[in-house]
């Protein structure tokens, strides 16, 4: 592996993992040679280009998530609810639960469905948005994505 792959591999792990000793191990290298690397300024550098995009890639993630939160109507967690028992495997496979914390079958017959607080998903995501200077006009930018992926389906 020449010198310049080794080093991005290595800034990668490093910045997955967190642990250089770790990196090296997963690359097969030795406790000095990842010593080494990891003292190399470039090396440093690198680490942190991978770490901040895995930050803004896990922070648009989490923005993702809250929105589907915030904007589940919960008709297929109500149709769950109703028609649970009778919905076939292929039903179930098309249901849109993510708005659903939990939900339980109870001996006699009756389905309880808990769902999660959309209001507390959109507080979030104001929280999230006040984060950063320019965090308005990402949580924009998302409820636009959303709401494009919401009406392509």
């Amino acid at each position: 592996m020449g010198g310049k792959l080794k080093e991005e591999l290595f800034a990668q792990l490093c910045a997955r993992t967190g642990e250089p000793l770790e990196a090296a191990r997963l690359m097969g290298l030795s406790e000095e040679a990842a010593l080494e690397l990891a003292g190399k300024p470039r090396v440093r550098a690198k680490i942190k280009r991978h770490e901040k995009a895995l930050e803004t890639g896990a922070r648009g993630d989490a923005v993702r998530a809250l929105l589907r939160l915030a904007t589940y109507s919960g008709l297929d967690g109500v149709k769950l609810a109703i028609r649970g028992e009778s919905l076939t495997p292929e039903e179930l496979q098309k249901l849109n639960l993510a708005g659903v914390s939990s939900f339980k079958y109870a001996p006699g017959g009756g389905c309880e469905v808990k769902f999660f607080d959309p209001y507390r998903a959109a507080g979030l995501l104001l929280e999230m948005s006040g984060e950063q200077k320019n965090g308005a006009e990402e949580f924009y930018k998302a409820l636009r994505e959303s709401a494009g992926q919401l009406a392509d389906s």
